[in-house]
């Protein structure tokens, strides 16, 4: 009892049982917790990685057939949707790693 002397005789005599069984408990909770929003960001990660995965196949596939036709409506239509892609994957960039 020296080294804790703010610990009433009555608290000492909680301390092995109650104190601990209520911390563990708060601490499985807690464990609980963090490995459900791990889980989720694992899930969110992966969503994000197929999009932008998608996004890289649907811009080089627009790509190939703006060569394989040479239409300047292709051309600009890439151009216009670059254009919004960069935009898009900034701001999810961002608020993904905020």
């Amino acid at each position: 009892m020296g080294v804790f002397p703010h610990i009433t005789p009555e608290l000492y005599k909680l301390w092995p049982s109650e104190i601990f069984r209520n911390t563990t408990s708060k601490n499985e909770l807690l464990q609980d917790k963090v490995d459900e929003l791990e889980r989720e960001l694992s899930v969110w990660k992966t969503a994000f990685k197929a999009a932008e995965d998608e996004q890289r196949l649907l811009r080089m596939t627009i790509k190939k057939l703006g060569r394989n036709i040479g239409s300047s409506t292709v051309r600009s239509y890439l151009n216009f949707n670059d254009d919004i892609l960069i935009g898009i994957t900034r701001m999810t960039t961002h608020s993904f790693c905020a």
